[in-house]
């Protein structure tokens, strides 16, 4: 076994040198370092209640659909379907729902089934 001796600080030559006084007459304490050894750690985590976190509501990138806008798409949607264009109907249908105009679909439906 190697056993090896370091010398180390005192604390109050420590503490005298960070406040930049007079270090006291003191020996410094010697430590015994050896290549071998047991070393154990315990360590306790605090248990700490789950935070619930906010829920960001979805925002929407656009702002609300005008009157005008909402007749377009409807009107449009019920012409496509009359003309036979249920691919078109379906483009405008799925544009009209992202812009948040909420008759579409129901449009969308009466029109087929009226036709």
């Amino acid at each position: 076994m190697i056993l090896v001796l370091v010398p180390s600080l005192h604390s109050a030559k420590a503490f005298a040198i960070a406040k930049n006084t007079v270090s006291p007459e003191i020996p410094d304490p010697v430590v015994n370092h050896t290549a071998s050894g047991s070393f154990f750690l315990g360590v306790e985590s605090a248990y700490m209640q789950p935070v619930k976190t906010a829920q960001a509501e979805p925002t929407n990138d656009y702002a609300p659909a005008l009157d005008q806008t909402q007749g377009y798409y409807l009107n449009s949607i019920e012409q496509a379907v009359a003309d036979g264009e249920i691919n078109k109907a379906m483009q405008l249908l799925e544009e009209a729902e992202r812009l948040g105009i909420k008759d579409a679909r129901n449009t969308f439906v009466s029109a087929v089934e009226n036709k």
